[in-house]
């Protein structure tokens, strides 16, 4: 077995690999996410083939909104925005409607993918996202 010998250089990148690491950590730990907003308020975040749409605040929303999201090659998109904090896609004209069939998210992270539209509608922004919550039981 041959010895490893660590030059001076490798221990300096070393620590500096450690202490990036610890500043995105303790910047994650107290809340400092930039994806969240500058104030930190809930919005819907719609995107088309990986390029941003349109971003929907929910401070904005009164009621129910509808958003016509044009997905390319004449399909449509139809995302409901709820002034309650909750979106949902009520209506795409994609063969299998998992994206309908999702239902009504709220979180922060959650997020809802049209797949064969390339459409996907995300919850940003508000508290931090607690963890996935319990829903079921394996023995």
């Amino acid at each position: 077995m041959v010895p490893v010998t660590l030059k001076k250089a490798d221990i300096i990148l070393a620590i500096v690999i450690v202490a990036v690491a610890a500043v995105f950590v303790a910047g994650r730990s107290l809340g400092l996410d930039t994806d969240q907003g500058a104030a930190g308020a809930r919005k819907v975040v719609i995107e088309v083939n990986s390029k941003h749409f349109r971003t929907v605040p929910f401070s904005q929303v009164t009621g129910v909104m509808t958003v016509n999201v044009p997905a390319g090659r004449g399909h449509t998109v139809v995302v409901e925005i709820a002034g309650d904090g909750r979106a949902r896609v009520s209506d795409s004209d994609c063969p299998d409607k998992v994206c309908v069939r999702t239902g009504w998210i709220e979180r922060p992270g959650e997020a809802i993918v049209c797949l064969p539209n390339r459409v996907v509608v995300r919850i940003q922004g508000g508290p931090q996202d607690p963890g996935p919550t319990l829903d079921g039981i394996a023995y």
